[in-house]
């Protein structure tokens, strides 16, 4: 009873206090976890493109050996994962080296010969020319050639998914005696990876919003969590009617 009365004195005295939704703190606290949440998924994805880059930088559509030295027809799956490169180019893997260690020029001279790709359902998407490119300006070619790499066609950039790629050989070359590999690769400049900047960007943006709402909610949350007393007031019984 003693200390009944105690507390009833103070609650008559003080009033008493009543827990309530901290909205402000609560806010915050929504706030700064989805900041975290979206630099999570921003980073993951700016990762995601550099990866996807550097797989297209070494990546090749198609390859095979084919025999330049005969007529001939070959059929070859060609697998299409970039479709945002600023091409494609088709090249020749060759063993036949002068002392410098490059082709000779002119080694594929009365060499006839093209490429034709089609998607699934047998509608042509490109056809090419399979000649040596090493003598014919690079014109408005934003990615250059390496000097040891022979171009044999410039080919467009088509939509990711999967292809047949037919070669046919009209006139072969009997100096190509043994086997080549021929064999796609993108035209990459750096570009591509802009999106994956922009990514990089957007972490840092909601990952800085997010440190500070946390800071910011944080003393509260560490007291009282996402509740806040409010005092309520109790009139004096010389008040009450």
């Amino acid at each position: 009873m003693f200390f009944q009365a105690i507390l009833i004195y103070e609650w008559k005295k003080n009033g008493f206090l009543m827990r309530k939704l901290a909205i402000g703190r609560l806010t915050g606290v929504i706030r700064a976890l989805l900041s975290i949440l979206c630099a999570v998924f921003f980073y993951s994805s700016s990762n995601y493109v550099f990866e996807q880059f550097q797989k297209w930088t070494t990546a090749r559509p198609m390859t095979t050996e084919i025999d330049f030295s005969q007529p001939g027809t070959i059929t070859v799956p060609f697998r299409q994962t970039c479709s945002i490169s600023h091409g494609e180019g088709i090249f020749l893997d060759h063993d036949i080296k002068d002392e410098n260690g490059a082709l000779p020029i002119g080694s594929l001279s009365g060499l006839s010969a093209r490429i034709v790709i089609h998607d699934q359902e047998g509608n042509e998407i490109v056809r090419r020319a399979l000649v040596d490119n090493r003598d014919r300006p690079f014109g408005h070619r934003i990615v250059r050639v390496a000097p040891e790499e022979i171009l044999l066609a410039d080919i467009p950039t088509f939509k990711m998914g999967q292809y047949t790629a037919t070669i046919t050989i009209d006139e072969g070359l009997p100096l190509l005696t043994t086997p080549q590999t021929i064999y796609a690769k993108y035209q990459l400049c750096g570009c591509e990876q802009m999106v994956g900047l922009v990514f990089v960007f957007y972490t840092l943006c909601a990952g800085i919003i997010g440190f500070v709402a946390a800071l910011v909610v944080a003393p509260g949350l560490w007291q009282s969590g996402i509740w806040r007393d409010v005092k309520v007031e109790v009139k004096p019984e010389s008040d009450m009617p």
